[in-house]
């Protein structure tokens, strides 16, 4: 059975993954290019956010083209940048942070079941898939749910109306 974590980080997870595919070429055409299952024990192991940061990093990297896996790669430089005191644990903002999107994607799908529609800010219509994404109905793009909460405060997506009730989480 999937805890509540295990979702958010599933959904942190597909986010970095589109993240790649959209934005860091050279990442995404590696050999061996990053799947969801070592998203995930990258995100588990060093924050999103610290993840993210570390494709960004290899993306510039001149010499990229010599390595072949995105996953070891990654694990490499984060234990070369724990060697030389680069890498820190998560500040406490983080993983309050984190908590946070935890408990809003809690709280989402409890008032959006599997199936439900639901209407943006804007007047975007959205429909929920599972409980990781919903899908615009206007281009039916995925995207995950905590996409929502990234752009709560005045995002293009923002606060959001759904089925009645209005959740400015």
């Amino acid at each position: 059975m999937q805890t509540n974590q295990d979702a958010g980080i599933a959904t942190q997870a597909c986010a970095l993954l589109d993240y790649i595919a959209e934005n860091l070429n050279e990442v995404a055409g590696m050999e061996k290019p990053l799947d969801t299952k070592q998203a995930i024990q990258l995100i588990r192991s060093y924050g999103y956010d610290e993840v993210k940061s570390q494709f960004e990093k290899m993306e510039n990297y001149r010499n990229l083209k010599n390595y072949r896996s995105a996953f070891l790669t990654c694990m490499k430089w984060f234990e070369m940048d724990i060697k030389k005191g680069y890498f820190t644990a998560p500040a406490p903002e983080a993983i309050r942070r984190e908590s946070e999107l935890r408990k809003f994607c809690n709280d989402f799908i409890n008032r959006h079941p599997v199936g439900s529609e639901f209407t943006t800010k804007n007047g975007e219509t959205m429909t929920v898939v599972n409980n990781v994404f919903v899908q615009l109905q206007s281009n039916n793009r995925l995207m995950p749910i905590s996409n929502l909460f990234n752009n709560n405060n005045g995002g293009k997506y923002g606060t959001y109306t759904g089925t009645g009730q209005t959740a400015t989480d």
